[in-house]
């Protein structure tokens, strides 16, 4: 009899721990608002922030699910953004030739904290065709330069536009 008192008390305690490891799992991929001393930013819905040391890529997100065929190495969307200290805003905004990827669009302009520019590229990585979105703002005061890169899997650009638009607009440096 006790055994069966001690193996209930064990299952409830299973399931207890179970629900909460479900719940703190899900509650990551939940849309986020994200701060920190040098901008602010939200994490769309059905990514996930895992946590980085690499203090030149202060954010870092990405979708759980993976592509499929040939995309089934690559994240379906991705977002980095990179801190640059006293980076060259020129170079960086041409650096998407140097990485093969081709400009589709850019548009550029000025703030009261330095320059801004987005930029919208197309690739291929493993044999796949992705959209590149970028956001590069100058920062005179922190002597930085933030690029924000989005990377969505071609077959899902459609399914990420909102997710890519909600990014691009939220990113601002402080």
């Amino acid at each position: 009899m006790e055994i069966l008192i001690i193996g209930g008390i064990f299952v409830a305690l299973m399931a207890y721990a179970s629900t909460r490891i479900k719940k703190s799992a899900a509650q990551a991929f939940e849309r986020e608002e994200i701060e920190t001393d040098e901008f602010y930013i939200v994490k769309p819905e059905n990514f996930i922030n895992p946590v980085s040391d690499d203090a030149s890529k202060p954010f870092i997100a990405h979708t759980k699910d993976v592509g499929t065929d040939a995309a089934e190495k690559l994240r379906r969307a991705s977002i980095v953004v990179r801190a640059v200290s006293d980076g060259d805003f020129e170079r960086l905004r041409q650096s998407y030739a140097a990485n093969g990827e081709t400009l589709v669009a850019e548009e550029t302009g000025d703030l009261e904290s330095g320059r801004m520019c987005y930029q919208k590229t197309e690739s291929v990585a493993n044999g796949v065709a992705v959209e590149n979105t970028y956001k590069i703002i100058e920062s005179r005061r922190r002597r930085k330069v933030y690029v924000l890169r989005i990377v969505v899997v071609g077959e899902y650009a459609d399914d990420y536009a909102a997710a890519v638009d909600e990014i691009l607009r939220s990113l601002t440096i402080k």
